[in-house]
Parts: structure tokens; C-alpha cells; sequence
């Protein structure tokens, strides 16, 4: 935390999208493209330009009334998206959300009380983090088997929920020393909404969690002196309180952390913990524009005790077409 201020303005997140839902005697074949501008690179001296890039691009094929298979890429099947919280932030309880979009092939099934069943074959991937052997980043990758997903997703009354089991390898190759263990982890996400149309979203998270969570603020397993690996055991979630002030005025306050189990040889720069609180003000003129205000502070801690803090506040104008 340098103390400075700064200021700063784009249209990175407008998205587009392009939909089709095509009927044959096999069932209907849905696809989904979608673009967005949010990277990192761009100028902002003379044209402000910023490169697209690919948020989904899958083909899904309900190939009954209940049933469907979906391959290319989308949201995770270990993310929940329907305890995501309004926010001006791109993401809003960064600290503490599971969010990774990637390709893979994916079953889901709706049973007869409503319930739905998923089971996914994901991209896999790999960060380690130096714990004595002096390998980290993820140059390094070496999956040989893809990341293994099951989610429910249930409701009960006015509580939905989708409980998710992660299973993964998690593997290193530098050419000359190689490893690889396997890694679990679990969520649970739920919303309950109030009678009077308030909700609250909540999450909790475990395992060997890695770039699941929070951005990938932790690695996957640190690489010992002996080249052995050490999973991280990652805990955290969020927890989203919506209130309607108004059919048109309305704010969420959250608060968001995840902690991180590192190993006991790894850097003192390596994260420990992570956390964001926010509060915000949406007000929609009509049922498709908003306008946001959010103000929101965030935390990090090291290894060796130091920590530091961002203080943001943010304003947003949305159109849904």
C-alpha cells in the first residue's frame, strides 16, 4: 500500500454475444459465443484500443427433455453463478469466490423433483509455488488428466443450493525432475430469498483449491528440496446481503476471505490470506439500465506478516439488450 490515488475509466467489460438454438429430431443443439474486451493490454495515450477476447464458445445438445451434453468453453462446473452478487466490481467477493471459466466436456441431468446433476471433464492446469526446491510458476504444467467435476444443484422452499466436488491432479515436469499427487475440494453455495424479495448468497470453500479461488491469489502445492510436492489447503467463501429499498433502488453489502495452509518452507512473500468488504447502490430507471455506486476495501497478508490494503470506490451504467 503506497498511499496513492489514482483514477481510471474503460468499457472493458461490455460484452457480446451471439446465441443459437437450432430443433432437429435428435433434440435442440444450442451455441453460445460471447466476446469481451477486459485484458490487460491496450493503450490509453490516443485510442484507448483493447483487444477482444473468448468468454464462452461451447455447443450444447439436449438430446431429451431432461438431458444434455455441452463441450467447448463456459463457467466452470465447479462454480456456482447464481450466488454471484450485483456488484460494480467485475467480479464483487473476489477474495473468497470460486470463478474460472475453461473448456470441457459436461453432463447434466434434471431429475423428476426438479434437482439437476453435473458431471464434467475440465481443462486441467498447475501453479507451484518454491518450498525448497526452487520451482515455481506455471511454466512447468504437466497434467496428464483432466480436472473431474460433480455438482448438485437443489432448492428447498425459497433456499436453492449446489453442492461441488472438485477432484484434480496436480503435476510438475521441468525436463528433469517430475512429480504429481492428486487433490480434492469441496463447495457449498446457497440463496435464500426473503419475502419481501430480499436474498442472501452465500459460499464456503475447501481443498486444494489452487486458481479456483480468489483469482488464483494461491498456488496448487508448493515443490519441496527433494522435489516432492506439498498440496495447499486452501479455506475460504463470501457471504451477500441484497436489500430492495425500492422497486427501483437497491444495495448488497458482502464480505469475502480465503486463507491459505502454506507450506512451512515456502517464501515469506507467498500469500496467506486475502479478504474484501463492500457495499454498493444500484438504481434502475427501467428494468434493463442500471447505474452503480460501490465502495469497496480490500486485503492482502503475506507469509512474513506484512500486509497491505486497496480502498476503491467505483461507478458503473449498465444496458442489458
Amino acid at each position: 500500500d503506497d498511499g496513492a490515488t489514482r483514477f481510471d475509466a474503460h468499457v472493458k467489460t461490455s460484452r457480446f454475444w451471439l446465441k443459437t438454438v437450432t430443433p432437429t429430431d435428435m433434440g435442440n443443439i444450442r451455441t453460445h459465443f460471447e466476446m469481451d474486451m477486459l485484458t490487460a493490454d491496450g493503450d490509453e495515450r490516443i485510442s484507448n484500443s483493447s483487444h477482444s477476447r473468448i468468454r464462452h464458445a461451447y455447443l450444447a445438445w439436449d438430446y431429451d427433455d431432461n438431458s444434455s451434453l455441452l463441450l467447448g468453453q463456459t463457467w466452470s462446473t465447479f462454480m456456482s453463478t447464481a450466488v454471484l452478487p450485483e456488484a460494480a466490481d467485475f467480479i464483487g467477493p473476489t477474495s473468497g469466490v470460486i470463478f474460472n471459466r475453461q473448456t470441457q466436456a459436461r453432463w447434466s441431468h434434471k431429475l423428476d423433483n426438479g434437482d439437476k446433476i453435473h458431471l464434467a471433464l475440465e481443462n486441467p492446469s498447475t501453479g507451484t509455488i518454491d518450498g525448497g526446491g526452487g520451482i515455481s510458476g506455471n511454466n512447468f504444467d504437466d497434467n496428464s488428466v483432466p480436472d473431474f467435476v460433480a455438482r448438485y444443484d437443489g432448492s428447498v422452499g425459497n433456499f436453492s443450493y449446489n453442492v461441488a466436488a472438485l477432484a484434480r491432479q496436480i503435476a510438475y515436469d521441468t525436463g528433469t525432475a517430475d512429480e504429481d499427487k492428486f487433490g480434492a475440494a469441496f463447495s457449498l453455495s446457497g440463496k435464500y430469498v426473503f419475502g419481501n424479495g430480499d436474498d442472501l448468497k452465500m459460499q464456503i470453500n475447501h481443498g486444494n483449491l489452487g486458481r479456483y479461488i480468489a483469482l488464483q491469489a494461491f498456488r496448487d502445492a508448493a515443490v519441496e528440496a527433494d522435489g516432492d510436492l506439498d498440496l495447499l489447503d486452501v479455506t475460504g467463501g463470501f457471504i451477500a446481503y441484497r436489500h430492495l429499498w425500492s422497486p427501483k433502488l437497491r444495495s448488497t453489502f458482502s464480505y469475502a476471505m480465503s486463507s491459505a495452509d502454506n507450506s512451512n518452507d515456502v517464501a515469506d512473500t507467498n500469500t496467506e490470506e486475502v479478504s474484501n468488504y463492500s457495499a454498493n447502490l444500484f438504481y434502475s430507471p427501467t428494468k434493463k439500465l442500471s447505474f452503480g455506486v460501490e465502495f469497496m476495501k480490500a486485503e492482502r497478508e503475506l507469509e512474513n506478516g506484512d500486509d497491505g490494503d486497496l480502498k476503491r470506490v467505483q461507478f458503473t451504467g449498465k444496458y442489458v439488450f
